[in-house]
């Protein structure tokens, strides 16, 4: 049996609550206030014995992006 899960956290609001066999996306409109705080949320939604955690990352933040991709 497959026991991998897929967790999404969406602290934006922005997505729709869902759950499939095998992953969920949990929205909600409160930010958390660090990292590790979402983090730690996460681990307590999981349900496995082995937790790999990684961020989105943050493309709006490179100097491309915020020049409208001109240099």
């Amino acid at each position: 049996a497959d026991r991998r899960e897929l967790i999404i956290l969406d602290d934006a609001g922005e997505l729709k609550n869902e759950t499939s066999d095998g992953w969920q996306i949990i929205s909600i409109s409160r930010r958390f206030r660090s990292l590790p705080e979402k983090f730690n949320a996460l681990a307590g939604l999981a349900q496995g014995d082995i937790l790999i955690v990684w961020k989105k990352p943050q493309a709006d933040s490179t100097p491309a992006s915020r020049s409208g991709g001109h240099w």
